[in-house]
């Protein structure tokens, strides 16, 4: 079967869970073209064996006019649907530029899409990838499906996504709380949304003994809603309690010189490290030599947060017990006291104290880290969890095709 996705940045660390999904389905036979708006940067993951990827135009390539101008000419009645479909399913404030710029990035995907035979499309995030994918699905008579997280879903207005999510044949969802969100800001039916936990190949993960060590791993965006603030002000007092460790942050963004100030402020150079992007063989070494592993979330101001962060996730297949807040859907899988703790957000004093808890027993990092091992092989095996996806795929398929006619 032959499948689209559609993406902002392909390949891309911080959305790795993408790329596991997309490998997932290869293995399954699937044929994915990945349709992305940007091209990678930084340390971005390999693109997987069998998946082609096709980037939008630059807006000052020729063939970003020429292309759709064909389309237009040959197919004028299926153009002019789909952009009374994009008009009609963006946010009412969008500037009419920007929505014609999605209309032809649409066209020109679609073109490629009927070149190679496209039977299902799917986008990820209910945003600009929303647009143009379900505009593709408009443009060639083709089912299109939806996943949606967590930036998508708290950030933006009810409004603003609704008919994001309604134009989409079905909605997946990576939490509980996440599906019960989409549910309400659209006024979904309960089985449009359909939860499809991130998963990864547990396989790939290997773990220390757990037996020595004293690193805290943390890994994430450099954004507000990860909490590296509380972070970095945990250590501070693990620090003034005479605790012997060191810290370090994995990801890169607009946060860096805030938290390179803090650990500066804090007298913690040297013991909380910022490690910028890393992906593949590195970032796996980073999990297999850490003792516990906290990502204290807390919701920013523009109420952004965490879903189930698929840091997280990789934690746990590597062994190590995890630290999370409430502010973020990691709770639906970290119970405190079993696989983790789970703190409230900003509270640095109970972060340092569990924290503490966990460097002083090797014991408790063992049990835990089991723990967690067994929850991601039970319940977070990416060719398990696939299943779902594959079959409303193939459903999907067999009902629309793409038309060849106007």
């Amino acid at each position: 079967m032959k499948a689209a996705y559609i993406t902002g940045n392909y390949p891309s660390t911080s959305e790795r869970f993408i790329s596991r999904e997309i490998a997932a389905l290869t293995r399954r036979g699937f044929q994915i073209t990945v349709f992305a708006l940007n091209r990678p940067t930084g340390a971005a993951p390999q693109i997987g064996d069998g998946v082609s990827v096709v980037y939008r135009p630059s807006i000052f390539c020729p063939c970003t006019l020429f292309i759709p101008l064909l389309a237009i000419i040959r197919h004028p009645s299926r153009c002019a649907r789909a952009w009374r479909h994009i008009r009609r399913n963006t946010p009412e404030d969008m500037p009419l530029l920007k929505a014609f710029r999605h209309f032809l990035t649409a066209l020109s995907f679609a073109r490629t899409a009927e070149q190679t035979g496209i039977q299902h499309i799917h986008a990820h995030f209910a945003y600009v990838t929303a647009d143009i994918g379900s505009t593709m699905g408009e443009m060639l008579g083709v089912r299109y499906t939806l996943s949606v997280h967590a930036w998508d879903l708290y950030v933006q207005r009810d409004d603003a996504i609704a008919a994001r999510l309604r134009s989409a044949d079905k909605v997946f969802a990576c939490t509980e709380h996440g599906r019960d969100r989409a549910i309400a800001a659209a006024k979904l039916p309960d089985d449009r949304v359909v939860v499809v936990r991130h998963g990864l190949e547990p396989s790939k993960w290997s773990a220390g003994s757990g037996e020595s060590g004293n690193v805290i791993l943390s890994v994430g965006r450099l954004v507000a809603k990860k909490g590296f603030g509380t972070l970095i002000e945990a250590c501070s007092m693990l620090k003034e309690s005479g605790i012997d460790f060191s810290c370090v942050i994995v990801g890169e963004g607009p946060e860096r010189a805030t938290l390179e100030r803090a650990i500066e402020k804090s007298d913690l150079s040297g013991r909380v490290m910022l490690r910028g992007e890393l992906a593949g063989s590195a970032m796996n070494a980073e999990f297999a030599s850490a003792a516990v592993f906290a990502l204290p979330s807390v919701v920013a101001s523009d109420g952004d947060r965490d879903g189930l962060p698929n840091a997280v996730l990789e934690a746990m297949a590597s062994k190590l017990p995890v630290l999370v807040t409430t502010a973020s859907a990691a709770k639906e899988v970290v119970h405190n006291g079993e696989q983790g703790f789970v703190v409230e957000p900003g509270d640095a004093v109970a972060l340092s104290e569990r924290i503490s808890a966990l460097l002083k027993s090797v014991e408790l990092r063992q049990s835990m880290g089991a723990f967690g091992r067994s929850l991601i092989e039970k319940d977070f095996d990416i060719d398990k969890n696939i299943e779902t996806m594959i079959d409303v795929f193939k459903a999907f398929a067999s009902k629309g095709s793409i038309s060849s006619g106007e």
